[in-house]
Parts: C-alpha cells; structure tokens; sequence
C-alpha cells in the first residue's frame, strides 16, 4: 500500500503537484510512475511541488527530485517543506538542486506581547525574547523575501540593518524574527544631542546612496512616480499630467539605492549606531527622491535637516541643491492623492486633495521649464 499521496492542479503556466505522505525506496518507483503519468499530460508549465502535507523522505526520495529535475530545464521549486524535510535536504547537500522553501514556524497570540504598531505592521516580543515584526493580511510572502533579500545585500555591504532569523506566520500573516535589541528611534533620544544624530544620518544616507544592489526586484522609483502621475487624471487635466511626467522624466536616472522613508522616527539607535530596520519601502532611483520625500517632514526641525545636509554635501554652498529638493518635494505634493490611494486603498480628505491640486497650479506649473532646468543639473 502507498505511503505517499500526489495530485495536482494548474494555475497559470505552473503545474502544482501536492505531495504528502512518506517517501521511501518501498514506494518510490510508483511515485516515479504517477509523477510520469501526469507530466505527459501536462508537457508544458514550470513545476511545483507542495510539500506541506509530505512527513518524511528518504535518501531514495531524494533520489526521485534529482531524477524530475534532470528532465526539466527550469528549476523545479518545492515549498511547504517541513523543518524535519528541509532538514534532510541541508545535511544531504540536495538543496542546491533545487528551490526549496520551507514552511513557516506558526506562532500563536499566547506567545508574544505587543510593543507597537505603524502604518499596518505590528510589533511583538515573542516568549523567547525575539522581536516579531507582522505585516497587514494583504502582504504577499515575495514581498517579505525581497525585504529579507535587500537587507542581506545592504548588510554585507555594511549598512547597518537589522536581520531577521525567519519567516513565521501569525493569525493568517506573515512575520519577520529578529534578534532582540534594545533599540529606541532616533527622535527618541536625539534631545540635547541633534547635532551629533544629524551628522551621523547624513553620513548613514550616503552610505545607503553609495549601495547599489544587484536585486532586480526591487521597484524603480522613476516608473512609481509615473504610474502616479497617470492616476491623477480625476483630478488634473491631461495637459498638467503630461507635465509632471516631464518633470519626473527631467530627473537623471540612477541605480542607487534609496530609503524613502529616511526621517528620525524610522531610524533606530543601539548605542549612538543608527541601524535601519524597515526595508519594506526600498526603492531605486537617483537619491533625490530621498531628500524631497524628508523635505516636508524635516521643516519642523530645520537645524537638524542643516546639520544633516552639511554631513551630507561637505561644508560647501548648497543652496542650489536645497531649491532643487524643495522643487522635487513639490512634485511629490502633485500626486499625493492617488499615491494615498495607491499605497493606503482609499482616498484622502478633500480638504486635501484640493490644497495639493492648488499647491501644483499655482507654485509647480507655472515653473515647469525652470524646476526642469534644476533637476536636469542635478548630480
């Protein structure tokens, strides 16, 4: 009698087969036959292997993965595997054959206290003292693996960012495991000591400017702000969408990498070193989206913003830079509406749709030709 069960279903140009069961040389030609069976129905399609329900696999299972693989020209993916199955491909070495994702561990409510929570993630100190980042329901697994990715690329080349032990699930989301530190944000602790956080994130963001980060996933700014700028057509005319595309297009492309959210309340503090923790927002792009995304939020603390921009250009005039961040802040104010739909699913107050349309009218367009100017100087 089989130990093993294996069907399958067809989404997209993908052929999923779900394995479960045992796998060992008493059943592992007949497992071979049926996987056959099928594979000649379905000739064409990228395969899959769901092994949430598979409890054990022998050396000869291994075996069969090694022998479906060599048929195939695309890597074959199994996911789901159990700690025990994953386990067994590491200490074999066979998990370089193939794209194997294991299961995430489920953590319970009864397992973690809340400490906080922003813009839909929620943070959570596990039993055993790690921090549980947990992201809104509507976070797919990729997103969460290019975050994890981005950080391992940013950390060996040594920005400082915090990395996480695992991917778990908790009530149906997803989450992150780190170390837990004791991190404060930089606004919490930079009283009495501006100057010296200002200077050190000027210096961390030209680190994060000097990174460019061969992972092709991530999203170019440039094509996001595009895409925006198309979406305002409820609001705007085609005539002052096509000039912000114009801007947007006035801005050299670049490859670096950028934070986007780079302000005192989204860097943390260990020991006066500033560590990034949220990668979620990574973007590429010429870094001035960087600095007219904390242009406005910075206003309330204009020594600080001085003191960060001086660490960050040298001690010389940059004035000009700062006009051409103020004109960059403005166009990101152009289409604030749809970005608020686009990233938060619903629409803001129209109290402040309209003071962002005005805001365009009367200090963005009637500037095109001279904020163009700036962004094509800027380097």
């Amino acid at each position: 009698m089989n130990k093993y069960s294996l069907t399958f279903t067809l989404q997209d140009e993908k052929i999923i087969f779900n394995l479960s069961g045992k796998i060992d040389s008493m059943n592992v030609s007949d497992l071979q036959a049926d996987f056959e069976v099928i594979r000649k129905k379905c000739l064409n399609g990228s395969i899959i292997f769901n092994c949430s329900g598979l409890i054990y696999i022998s050396s000869a299972g291994l075996r069969f993965f090694l022998h479906v693989q060599k048929q195939e020209k695309e890597k074959i993916k199994l996911i789901n595997v159990s700690p025990e199955v994953f386990e067994r491909f590491e200490i074999t070495g066979f998990i370089e054959f193939f794209n194997v994702e294991k299961a995430p561990r489920e953590i319970s409510s009864l397992e973690v206290q809340k400490i906080g929570a922003s813009g839909g993630i929620e943070v959570f100190i596990t039993n055993d003292d790690l921090l549980l980042k947990v992201y809104p329901e509507s976070t797919d697994l990729n997103e969460i693996e290019l975050e994890r990715k981005i950080s391992h690329a940013a950390f060996a080349y040594g920005i400082p960012t915090l990395i996480s032990y695992d991917i778990v699930k908790y009530q149906e989301r997803y989450g992150l495991l780190y170390e837990k530190l004791n991190l404060k944000s930089v606004a919490a602790v930079m009283i009495g000591k501006e100057k010296f956080y200002a200077a050190a994130m000027g210096k961390l963001l030209k680190q994060i400017h000097s990174f460019v980060p061969n992972v092709p996933e991530i999203p170019r700014v440039s094509e996001l702000n595009r895409t925006l700028a198309q979406g305002m057509s409820a609001w705007l005319k085609a005539e002052e969408i096509d000039k912000l595309i114009d801007l947007i297009n006035a801005i050299h492309e670049a490859d670096t990498m950028l934070y986007y959210f780079f302000n005192p309340e989204n860097i943390f503090v260990q020991n006066d070193e500033l560590i990034l923790i949220n990668m979620t927002n990574i973007r590429i792009g010429n870094p001035l989206f960087d600095f007219a995304r904390a242009y406005r939020p910075y206003q309330r603390r204009a020594d600080f913003w001085k003191n960060m921009l001086h660490s960050y250009f040298g001690t010389g005039n940059f004035k000009k830079k700062e006009r051409t961040i103020e004109a960059a802040s403005l166009l990101g104010m152009a289409f604030l509406p749809a970005s608020h739909k686009f990233f938060r699913g619903k629409e803001m107050e129209k109290e402040r749709i309209a003071h962002a349309v005005e805001l365009a009218r009367r200090e963005l367009f009637p500037n095109v030709k001279q904020i163009a100017s700036l962004f094509a100087q800027y380097r």
